[in-house]
């Protein structure tokens, strides 16, 4: 079955659809969130497991009951074996190392299970079609600048997830008047080099990492590519 491909604004009005249907205000106002509110509200079951020993393993979203492991300890040791269990359909799992640490963490966690909850909603019909194992796995580079030895599909589910997660979190005229707020916008974009102070207070105002609301603002137009 051939994976389903839109624009990248088509992929805003998703992210800016869901905002609607969970919380209109958010897409004018910087507003705290709990994302977990958002799993249930897709109609999705969330869980915390060891992922993987490295952290390599952030986000998973399961399109079918199925098996899978998970690790006792985050951190790998000679002779360490995962333990496998089952999984229900419908059900996103977090690495719980995101779930343990500091803000940074917890920012790149919110970031995560919007992204795994986009998963759900744009590509189930596509993993309930197809023969292998109904569970995608999102690692870090996958997550956040789509690795290029990830092929072609791949690529696609991982970038739609990436755009509707970022429209999600950091809807477009929410960041805007943030940002023009924090940074007196001058009329043309500005190299990163000297915006990363706004970058980084605007990061804050909606809990995100860093990268994920520069890459935001340059897709915006507010700062140079």
């Amino acid at each position: 079955m051939k994976i389903d491909e839109y624009t990248d604004e088509r992929l805003d009005l998703f992210g800016d659809e869901l905002n609607r249907r969970f919380d209109a205000s958010r897409l004018e106002n910087a507003k705290t969130l709990d994302v977990y509110d958002v799993v249930d509200f897709v109609g999705c079951t969330p869980d915390w497991k060891y992922l993987s020993p490295d952290q390599s393993v952030f986000g998973m979203t399961v399109f079918e009951t199925t098996n899978f492991y998970e690790w006792e300890k985050p951190i790998f040791t000679q002779g360490d074996l995962p333990r496998e269990i089952v999984v229900k359909k419908g059900t996103i799992l977090i690495d719980r190392t995101l779930n343990e640490g500091c803000k940074q963490k917890q920012q790149m966690e919110n970031f995560t299970v919007i992204h795994e909850c986009f998963h759900w909603l744009l590509h189930k019909r596509y993993f309930e079609n197809i023969v292998e194992d109904g569970i995608l796995c999102c690692s870090q580079s996958s997550i956040f600048k789509e690795s290029a030895v990830l092929n072609e599909t791949i690529k696609i589910l991982e970038h739609q997830a990436n755009r509707c997660a970022a429209s999600f979190l950091m809807p477009k005229q929410a960041v805007t008047a943030a940002f023009m707020e924090a940074a007196r916008m001058p009329q043309k974009p500005l190299p990163l080099r000297y915006m990363t102070k706004y970058v980084a207070e605007t990061a804050n105002l909606f809990n995100v990492n860093f990268n994920p609301m520069k890459y935001r603002l340059q897709d915006l137009g507010f700062i140079q590519k």
